[in-house]
């Protein structure tokens, strides 16, 4: 049996020695991911014209809610299979066949009379949205090392936050010609592909003579590693969809119904994420752990502000402040997470945790509806998720600290 790579970071591995990884590269690939936002974030807007043209048909609400979510519920499922896949029989052809699909699938509702076989090629989309991501992200890891790579994945968090606020007004814009119209930007990815095949490349996974070695691809030690920093992607990414989707109900419920002061209101969140993740480009050199329980305390922070100062001001800067804590954190979970593994298992930790961070986005909408129950209120709902946040913090905090005690004791064996 041929013997698996046993890095922890493979750091650039060119496929022959004409083969590096330079700007084209990263630029093309952080740009292909920023199909992630035209899929959460062009129909916004046109949503409530598909409800009026769709009107009659059987659970409506529902339906026209899968439109907006199916894709990121098959996403979450499929992340983990495809990236096991681009282990095995390479990242850059799961790369070309996903942006294919999802050009194809994504105009697909240009023709389709039927919600129900809209809402079908809106799973397919997600389907081949999670080949992008995992491949996209997985290449990134295996062309550049260190803090290198650390700032292309930082670069690609902060440009997809930015992007996002970009689609939804485009997708505002597009609609006024009819809500078919936005669909036409998924044919973004077929134009993304002709760059794709032209520059990219497989690169040999091969393990660099100074990396930490484990003793197999499958030891538990990278497994459980892997296992908390999905779980800190999950409610961190909660978090991002609670600025943006649920601030807006609780300004409702404190008597503010202008729709430009809402957008008003939930662009401070929006912001703050996208602020908080370019603002990590220029921390890399902080160690992760100390970025990551400060990140924490300004989620919790932030969030408790917006639970118990109905001021308008207050709330705003509440939202900033848990925005920049959660753009900060989701661009270093990620850098952590696809560095301190096996180079050969580089695609299945990216899978784990592109599927941690959209089952956090399908599934705070039911979330928040036990903790309004439980709360009594939004406002006692983002107060109960602020108590969890805190919780988290405080746990970031005393794991900071033993490392903290344990790289005194022996400076030697520090790690990230």
């Amino acid at each position: 049996m041929p013997s698996q790579p046993t890095a922890v970071d493979s750091g650039r591995a060119p496929a022959g020695p004409e083969r590096q990884a330079g700007l084209a590269h990263g630029v093309v690939l952080v740009s292909v991911t920023w199909l992630a936002v035209v899929a959460a974030g062009v129909l916004a807007p046109v949503l409530p014209q598909m409800a009026d043209h769709f009107a009659g048909v059987p659970r409506l609400g529902l339906m026209i809610g899968f439109v907006a979510t199916i894709p990121a519920l098959a996403v979450a499922l499929f992340s983990v299979p495809i990236g096991q896949m681009s282990d095995r029989i390479g990242a850059r052809r799961i790369l070309v066949v996903g942006m294919s699909g999802y050009g194809l699938a994504g105009i697909l509702p240009l023709w389709l009379d039927s919600l129900s076989a809209i809402v079908a090629s809106r799973f397919l989309v997600g389907v081949f949205e999670a080949a992008v991501m995992t491949a996209s992200t997985t290449l990134i890891s295996l062309y550049f090392t260190g803090l290198q790579r650390d700032r292309w994945l930082a670069v690609q968090v902060a440009s997809t936050n930015v992007m996002g606020v970009i689609v939804v007004l485009a997708g505002g814009l597009a609609g006024e010609h009819g809500w078919r119209a936005p669909f036409f930007a998924y044919a973004i990815a077929i134009v993304l592909l002709l760059p794709v095949i032209w520059v990219t490349y497989e690169p040999a996974r091969v393990p660099r003579a100074d990396a930490r070695p484990f003793d197999a691809p499958a030891e538990p030690s990278w497994i459980r590693l892997v296992a908390v920093r999905c779980a800190l992607t999950f409610f961190v990414s909660v978090t991002v969809y609670t600025l943006i989707v649920q601030f807006g109900f609780l300004l409702v419920e404190r008597g503010v119904t202008d729709p430009s002061t809402i957008g008003l209101g939930i662009s401070f969140g929006a912001g703050g994420v996208a602020m908080g993740s370019i603002a990590n480009t220029a921390m890399l050199a902080i160690s992760s752990r100390y970025r990551l329980a400060a990140s924490w305390v300004l989620i919790a922070g932030g969030l408790g502000l917006v639970a118990v100062d109905a001021g308008f001001a207050a709330m705003c800067l509440g939202a900033l402040m848990a925005g920049l804590g959660a753009g900060c954190t989701v661009s270093t979970l990620l850098c952590i997470t696809v560095a301190d593994v096996p180079a050969a298992l580089k695609g299945r930790a990216t899978g784990a945790w592109t599927a941690a961070m959209f089952l956090g986005q399908f599934l705070n909408p039911p979330i928040f509806l036990v903790l309004v129950h439980l709360g009594g209120s939004h406002a006692g709902a983002f107060l109960l998720y602020a108590g969890i946040c805190a919780a988290i913090a405080i746990a970031a905090g005393v794991h900071t600290a033993m490392a903290w005690r344990r790289t005194r004791a022996d400076p030697l064996g520090q790690a990230r």
